[in-house]
């Protein structure tokens, strides 16, 4: 998979969503965890949810997704 092409994806669909250039956007930036079960690699214990996990980290512009990485969860 192209990767960059994938990540950029979102935010053309976004802007496709607009006549014209918004004067201004808020983001917001949103992590939660991603329970997993199992020995995956990269798991780690995430005191505040109490459980193995992912913590994929989102960007939202309102309804709209921007960005979605997926992390381990022994990051802020």
């Amino acid at each position: 998979a192209d990767h960059e092409a994938l990540a950029a994806l979102f935010v053309t669909l976004f802007m496709d969503q607009h006549d014209r250039v918004p004067a201004r956007i808020i983001l917001d930036v949103d992590a939660t965890d991603d329970r997993i079960h199992g020995h995956q690699e990269g798991r780690a214990f995430h005191g505040y949810y109490g459980h193995n996990c992912y913590l994929p980290l989102y960007v939202f512009c309102g309804d709209h997704l921007l960005s979605a990485s997926l992390r381990t969860a022994d990051r802020d």
